[in-house]
This record gives structure tokens, C-alpha cells and sequence, in this order.
């Protein structure tokens, strides 16, 4: 049974391995307040140190951790990170912002018929409503 509820999502995602100062540029699987998943097309050794960047309009959500595993899907590789420390105050409300901007996509999708990349849902979620969700 896993630790933490894991939220479905698009975002893109860089991430980069260990020592390699080389990013490559991804879409996220799922995330929750302990790691996320994210797919790639190229497979990752379990045990790796990582680094996760992900946008979030202007700005980044940026976490290290350990790949925990690696599963190859089709012509892709699914990839399961441990972040390194998931206790921190701001990694669980940039979590909490990661997941509301995916539910608008959703809800834009479905009440206005809009399909928005996760991209322009950051963009619109965050020009509407970031600073009310900050207080």
C-alpha cells in the first residue's frame, strides 16, 4: 500500500541524473507529497540520484531524489523517483499548486471544452488564482 495519494498529471518535467549536467525534457506521470513518476525514452538505472525540474509558469518546482524504479511501457520507460526530503513545508504546497493547475485543465476541458497543455493551465491557473491560494 503506498505512503501517499498520487495525483495524475502532464506537466512536462526536466530531469538530469547524478553527475550529468546534461537535462532531458519529459512529461510527468503522477506526483505525490513523497515522489512522483514520470515517463521517458530512455531508462534510468534504480538507485541514481536525480534532479527534477518542473515548471510552474515564471517559476520552478525543483527537488532531488532517488530513482526507486524503472519499468519499460511500449517504446518508453516509466520512472518512480523518491524525493529526498519530502517533509518540507514548501515542496508539499508547490504539490498542492502542481495538482489545483491540473484539475482546472480538466475543468476548462470540460465545462468550456477548451483543451489547454499543462503549460497554458499553469499560465491561466497561476494569472487567476496564485495569489489567493498563497494566503
Amino acid at each position: 500500500m503506498r505512503g501517499h495519494h498520487r495525483h495524475l498529471s502532464e506537466m512536462p518535467l526536466e530531469f538530469s541524473l547524478e553527475l550529468k549536467n546534461q537535462a532531458a525534457h519529459e512529461r510527468l506521470v503522477n506526483i505525490s507529497s513523497g515522489g512522483l513518476a514520470f515517463s521517458t525514452r530512455i531508462g534510468v538505472r534504480p538507485g541514481a540520484s536525480i534532479h527534477i525540474r518542473i515548471p510552474l509558469g515564471k517559476h520552478f518546482f525543483d527537488v532531488d531524489g532517488c530513482v526507486v524504479w524503472c519499468h519499460k511501457t511500449d517504446h518508453r520507460y516509466e520512472v518512480g523517483v523518491r524525493f529526498d526530503n519530502p517533509q518540507s513545508e514548501h515542496r508539499a504546497q508547490m504539490i498542492d499548486q502542481l495538482c489545483h493547475i491540473e484539475r482546472y485543465r480538466w475543468k476548462v476541458q470540460d465545462e468550456e471544452g477548451r483543451q489547454l497543455t499543462s503549460e497554458e493551465a499553469a499560465m491561466e491557473w497561476i494569472s487567476r488564482y496564485a495569489n489567493a491560494f498563497r494566503h
